[in-house]
């Protein structure tokens, strides 16, 4: 269950960098914050799978 909320923690990160302007100011610091973010839950979901190897797989089905 956890690693299923990491998996879309991370995928939600990933659509606000993605849709956060780059380079103009405040909101180059924002996309930088959302990419820490998503550095640090990447970080837990490797340690996670490190520790209970068999939850390594795919994520939750997007639909």
């Amino acid at each position: 269950m956890f690693r299923d909320l990491l998996h879309e923690e991370i995928a939600a990160l990933t659509a606000r960098i993605e849709s956060t302007p780059r380079y103009t100011g405040a909101e180059d610091s924002e996309g930088i914050r959302l990419r820490g973010q998503r550095g640090e839950a990447c970080q837990l979901l490797a340690r996670l799978t490190a520790r209970y190897p068999e939850l390594d797989g795919p994520g939750p089905a997007r639909g």
